[in-house]
């Protein structure tokens, strides 16, 4: 989540923000019923304490992203008792002593009170499945790749899922004297005694059975017929341009703490993709799908909803060169006299046509064919070889 201006915010923004940010979580928590998302939390902790600053109050609702922040204001709130640590810890003769770490934070603790708390548990489950005309087909099999999807926390967000259950864990009494230690370069183990808690183990889930994709249910009001629509595509596996379909969400295309650059954006699609492929720079904004047929053109947001407006756009989407196409474009709004570019949380607060700007990314139907610039490339690629198309664009 890309940080934003708080403090520039009026109060009905921060409150619109707040609402997106519970449907993002919500979102989040559908897909990983065991995790939490620390920056929606974050974030929505701090549009709570902007708004106290301007002596106004956010009332917690009965939601996931208002339940966990309860819990992370309730830890934030512990605070440590005194206790008195041992004068000293040797490891055996003549060998340099480890003296207690910081300050005193109450009475011992022994390995018989600390030691039976420590239960096994769930980090994420299910974290891998195997998907596709395997499982579509079980009984006539399929001659094609048998997929797995593997899903799994990055090493940052694995430690927090680990540190708040092994918290949430222990005995109210010792949480707070609990010190996380984690390791910043690889597997290197401890360096003091120790005594082995858990093993990272991926279990097999007995007794499986192949679970049907679910129908698309979406939550805006007013989408039945867009609902129809996006299954329709889910079924046939094909969409079919002015129906809506559900969009697909991008991955981050960067580590977690790590700066955005086109080195490590390049880094990681050769890790995980092949090429050639196409990358454009977008803002954030609201993801849209485009959709010209004929004379007709229909713009969707990726909440089902048919946007009425953006009457220039649509004007624009006539003037492109296939009759029948369907694009996928980052809603962007502009400041075209000072160049300024204005935060996503102002996309839907009005639409005025001249504020906005639709960065296409995407063209998923171009007359039922592969768009001519883009087989060009993939010519130029079989010829030349990767490094030649790399060296033609960088």
């Amino acid at each position: 989540m890309i940080p934003v201006d708080l403090e520039g915010m009026s109060i009905s923004e921060l409150r619109t923000f707040t609402n997106k940010l519970r449907t993002e979580y919500k979102m989040f928590k559908d897909e990983h019923p065991l995790q939490q998302n620390e920056e929606i939390i974050n974030e929505f902790l701090l549009v709570r304490e902007e708004l106290k600053k301007r002596k106004k109050s956010l009332r917690l609702k009965d939601h996931p992203l208002d339940n966990d922040s309860r819990a992370f204001i309730k830890i934030a709130s512990i605070k440590p008792v005194s206790w008195v640590p041992p004068k000293e810890i040797t490891f055996g003769e003549g060998l340099a002593e480890v003296k207690p770490s910081g300050e005193i934070q109450g009475s011992r603790v022994k390995l018989a009170d600390l030691e039976p708390q420590f239960k096994d548990f769930y980090v994420v489950a299910p974290c891998i499945w195997l998907v596709g005309g395997v499982a579509e087909h079980p009984e006539e099999g399929t001659q094609n790749d048998a997929d797995i999807l593997i899903s799994v926390p990055t090493q940052e967000e694995l430690e927090e899922i680990i540190k708040f259950r092994l918290y949430r864990m222990v005995d109210t009494k010792l949480r707070n004297r609990l010190h996380f230690l984690a390791e910043t370069k690889g597997y290197v183990g401890p360096f003091t005694d120790s005594l082995a808690l858990y093993r990272l183990k991926l279990e097999r889930i007995p007794d499986t059975e192949i679970e049907e994709m679910v129908e698309i249910s979406l939550r805006t009001k007013g989408t039945e017929k867009q609902e129809k629509e996006a299954n329709k595509a889910l079924r046939s596996k094909k969409i079919t341009p002015g129906e809506f379909f559900l969009m697909a969400k991008p991955v981050r295309g960067y580590y977690p703490s790590e700066p955005q650059t086109l080195d490590l954006f390049l880094d990681i699609y050769e890790k995980y993709y092949e090429y050639p492929a196409l990358s454009s720079k977008k803002f954030d904004g609201e993801h849209i799908s485009i959709q010209r047929i004929g004379k007709k053109t229909e713009i969707f947001s990726e909440d089902g909803s048919a946007i009425t407006g953006l009457n220039n756009l649509k004007n624009e989407a006539q003037n492109l060169r296939p009759e029948v196409c369907v694009i996928e474009a980052e809603l962007e709004k502009w400041d075209y006299e000072i160049g300024s570019h204005y935060p996503r949380e102002t996309v839907d607060t009005g639409v005025e046509n001249d504020q906005f700007t639709a960065n296409v990314f995407d063209c998923l139907y171009y007359k039922g064919e592969i768009p001519d610039e883009l087989y060009e490339e993939m010519k130029f690629f079989e010829k030349e070889g990767k490094e030649k198309w790399k060296e033609k664009y960088l």
